[in-house]
């Protein structure tokens, strides 16, 4: 429940292949659920920049909604000019009516985390989003490696916040109950 009234706010998770190609269904999905939260995975938004909105365009997707994220794309974006396909990218996408009770957490910074703050009138829950590298077999230790740098990052991010309830919303790119994939012995 937010502080502010007695609705229950639920969550839900996409992985949307493209903010371009899934902001229908995304609107459709604020005028179905106004009362949901959603984490949004593989937007592949670029971050602003001067006339481009980037990532800033999840804040204008449906008048009555706001949003924020993360760009995959910022350390690209800096150092070279960006040429390929976009990729990546984490975000939210949240009714404006629960802002008083919403805060993102802005000064985490990572590629593939997104984090946001829900303070109820009992509870204060950290919401993070995240999107967890695939399962490549061709270079699997350096993407374990990259999976186990994401852990380390959420397992900090969730010190800092002891005493909170966490949410984990994503895409884990492996099934998290199957006891023999190498992935999901570090998630558990």
């Amino acid at each position: 429940m937010d502080n502010t009234s007695d609705k229950l706010i639920t969550f839900s998770t996409h992985n949307v292949n493209g903010y371009k190609r899934s902001k229908e269904f995304l609107r459709g999905q604020c005028e179905n659920n106004p009362d949901c939260i959603r984490a949004i995975q593989e937007h592949w938004l670029r971050p602003p920049y001067k006339k481009q909105h980037g990532v800033n365009q999840l804040r204008c997707l449906h008048p009555d909604f706001d949003g924020f994220g993360t760009s995959a794309m910022k350390r690209d974006n800096d150092s070279k000019i960006a040429v390929g396909r976009p990729y990546g990218g984490t975000g939210f996408i949240y009714n404006k009516k629960y802002s008083k009770c919403l805060k993102p957490l802005l000064h985490h910074s990572h590629e593939r985390v997104t984090t946001l703050e829900l303070q109820t009138r009992e509870e204060r829950i950290i919401l993070i989003n995240c999107y967890f590298p695939f399962y490549n077999k061709r270079d699997l230790e350096a993407y374990t490696e990259m999976y186990r740098e994401m852990i380390g990052y959420l397992d900090n991010l969730m010190h800092q916040y002891q005493g909170s309830l966490f949410v984990m919303l994503g895409d884990f790119n492996c099934d998290i109950h199957d006891p023999n994939h190498r992935y999901a012995r570090m998630i558990q």
